[in-house]
C-alpha cells in the first residue's frame, strides 16, 4: 500500500504524525509547568497569610497596652505580665520616644475587656484600643 502512495502523500502523512506527537508532548509540558507555577504561588500566598496573622496590627482587632516608657521598665512589666498571665503573649514595641508593652491581636472587644479588667489591678496605666 505504501508503494502506491505518492511521495507528497508520504511526506504529508509523516509531517502530520510528527507534529501531532510533538505538539501533544508540548501541551503536557505546559500543563506541568502551570501546575508547578500554581503550587509555588499557593505556597507563597500561604506564607504571606501566616506572616500577616502574626503581625501585631491586624485591622479590626484589639490591643491592650500595659506600659509606655523606658526600656528597662518595659522589660520588667513584660516579665511581670508573663508570670501572671502565661496564656497571653505580650511584646515590647518601640514608638518614638517610648517603649510599649502590648498584648496584640485580641479577636474581639469581649476578650480585650476581660484581659483589661483582670490586669487593671496590677497595671494601673493599662489602655485598650482597636487597631485601625
Amino acid at each position: 500500500m505504501m508503494a502506491m502512495l505518492s511521495q507528497q502523500t508520504k511526506l504529508l502523512i509523516f509531517t502530520t504524525v510528527f507534529f501531532g506527537v510533538f505538539f501533544s508532548h508540548a501541551q503536557e509540558t505546559t500543563q506541568t509547568e502551570q501546575t508547578i507555577s500554581k503550587a509555588i504561588t499557593l505556597d507563597k500566598l500561604m506564607s504571606e497569610r501566616i506572616s500577616f496573622n502574626k503581625s501585631e496590627n491586624i485591622p479590626g482587632r484589639y490591643t491592650v497596652q500595659l506600659y509606655s516608657g523606658n526600656l528597662k521598665s518595659a522589660q520588667e512589666v513584660l516579665t511581670q505580665f508573663t508570670e501572671k498571665f502565661p496564656t497571653n503573649a505580650a511584646v515590647i514595641r518601640f514608638q518614638t520616644p517610648n517603649y510599649k508593652v502590648w498584648i496584640p491581636n485580641l479577636r474581639n472587644k469581649l476578650d480585650a475587656e476581660k484581659l483589661f479588667a483582670s490586669a487593671k489591678p496590677d497595671f494601673p496605666n493599662i489602655l485598650m484600643f482597636r487597631n485601625k
